[in-house]
Order: structure tokens, then sequence, then C-alpha cells
């Protein structure tokens, strides 16, 4: 499980490019978290964008 759940952060990492909003590095997290996931496990995130020129925090989150 903990393994899970480290490849599934590199995961969220690496779909987070510079531009992108909170809910499309979700969703291309999910699909490829999905694609690979052949014991079915879940993750259950949070993931927010700050914007430190104006403080604006953009947040998205994904549940089973």
């Amino acid at each position: 499980m903990a393994l899970f759940m480290r490849i599934s952060k590199v995961i969220r990492q690496s779909c987070a490019v510079p531009g992108s909003f909170a809910g499309e590095i979700l969703t291309k997290t999910n699909e490829t978290i999905c694609s690979r996931n052949q014991a079915d496990m879940l993750v259950t995130v949070w993931s927010g964008i700050l914007d430190i020129s104006n403080g604006r925090l953009t947040a998205s989150n994904a549940a089973p």
C-alpha cells in the first residue's frame, strides 16, 4: 500500500506542469493510475495551486 501511495504521488507530481489547473492535474493523474492499477487500489487526494502574485488559491479534490 505504501508503495502504491508513493507511486501515486510521483505520478501526480509529473502531471503538474506549469500552467495546468488543479482539476486537469488530477484528471491526468487519475487516468494514469487507473491504466496501471491491476489491484484496483484507490487514492483520496486534495490538490491546490497557489498563485503567489495575487494570493489566489485554486483547488480540486478526488475520492472514490
